[in-house]
């Protein structure tokens, strides 16, 4: 027993020193989930000094160790019982395969990726037209290049831009990428690094680990509650609705479970705005991950707090909509991560829930890494 408790505590002590250290700043990212799509898509650019050689061969070495050994596709969002792919996996393993063919490795994967068990592939190929916008790459990038060189914070997108245009500023904000990483590439970089140590937090309580940070946690919560307050009252941006609203909410569900006296004004906010209220339900699926935290922190609704109540009715309105594909015949096998998650908020109410049983659930459906459902690849295809 003193054996186990030393293990764990070194584990621990791990974890302190790689994610909540003064010298952690660049681990935080290694806590992102990869995404096979983005990172396929940063591997297949070339090395402007040697062209026949690929810039990131890092980025080539995760997609050949990171391919389902039965399915032969690529995704993080695996049903790991049934060994099926969600329709989301279909573009990630198209990307991984052209990346591979790009630089002639992988032939096996190739093979693999394209045969029995996984026949979606010939299935949706006529779905995939060469092109989509009507503009030139070059008019693409000076209307939407953000100021560290990437296209909406993302990977594949600024990837693509470069290999068309060659357009520096692309360049160096991939180089800055996988420096940070050295292996697979998120679907959003960069993220406010006080949001992905939040995400830490969530991650740590739901895994029934937070007593073993106490100090840590502490800091991370005086922290987001110093920008909270530092930001109150500011007025919502529009260019980016969904990532602030889950950014927000998440923060608002964290800061009072630690006992912080917050508004849910913050985030809830959307609930008067009738035209965005209807580009959501519209749009259901591409709000699901915001609307999931929504629905989260509504959880936490004191007496009098209407906007809060509204909102948690519904963001679930807009979760149920999500989930109206479910066949409980087949046990959700062709569901992703996120999908799976809303059907375990939906099913049972926040406070007929038992902390342990919770934990042990979470462990198991987890066991791929941290949930992060922002971004253009979380969204459902």
């Amino acid at each position: 027993m003193e054996k186990d408790s030393s293990s764990l505590d070194n584990l621990a002590q791990r974890v302190k020193e790689d994610l909540f250290s003064a010298s952690a700043a660049d681990h935080v990212y290694s806590f992102l989930p990869s995404s096979a799509y983005d990172t396929a898509w940063v591997a297949m650019i070339p090395d402007p000094g040697q062209p026949h050689r690929p810039k990131f061969p890092s980025c080539l070495d995760w997609i050949l160790g990171n391919q389902n050994g039965d399915g032969g596709f690529w995704a993080v969002d695996l049903d790991h019982l049934m060994h099926l792919p969600s329709l989301d996996s279909l573009t990630a393993t198209l990307a991984c395969m052209l990346a591979l063919k790009k630089w002639g490795l992988g032939s096996q994967n190739i093979d693999k990726g394209l045969g029995d068990p996984h026949p979606l592939l010939a299935m949706y190929l006529e779905a995939l037209p060469a092109g989509y916008i009507n503009i030139s790459p070059e008019e693409c990038v000076l209307g939407h290049q953000n100021e560290d060189g990437s296209l909406f914070q993302s990977p594949s997108a600024t990837a693509y831009a470069f290999m068309t245009t060659g357009n520096d500023k692309c360049m160096r904000y991939l180089e800055t990428l996988v420096r940070r990483r050295g292996h697979g590439v998120p679907s959003v970089y960069p993220m406010d690094e006080n949001v992905v140590r939040l995400c830490m937090v969530d991650h740590l309580s739901r895994l029934g680990c937070a007593e073993r940070f106490p100090v840590e946690i502490g800091g991370v919560m005086e922290l987001a509650y110093s920008n909270w307050i530092a930001q109150e009252g500011r007025m919502p941006m529009m260019k980016d609705v969904a990532r602030q609203i889950y950014e927000d909410s998440l923060a608002f569900r964290l800061l009072r479970m630690h006992g912080y006296r917050v508004s849910p004004r913050r985030f809830c906010w959307f609930i008067h705005d009738d035209q965005l209220l209807s580009n959501m339900k519209e749009n259901h699926s591409f709000f699901l991950g915001a609307m999931y935290s929504v629905h989260k922190a509504a959880h936490l609704t004191f007496s009098g707090e209407d906007e809060l109540e509204k909102a948690g009715t519904f963001s679930r309105k807009i979760l149920e909509k999500g989930l109206l594909c479910y066949n409980p015949e087949d046990g959700g096998a062709y569901f992703n991560n996120l999908e799976t998650e809303i059907l375990h908020e939906l099913e049972l109410p926040w406070l007929a829930r038992m902390d342990h049983i919770e934990h042990r659930k979470y462990i198991e459906r987890s066991e791929r890494g941290y949930g992060l459902w922002i971004g253009k690849t979380s969204s459902i295809r």
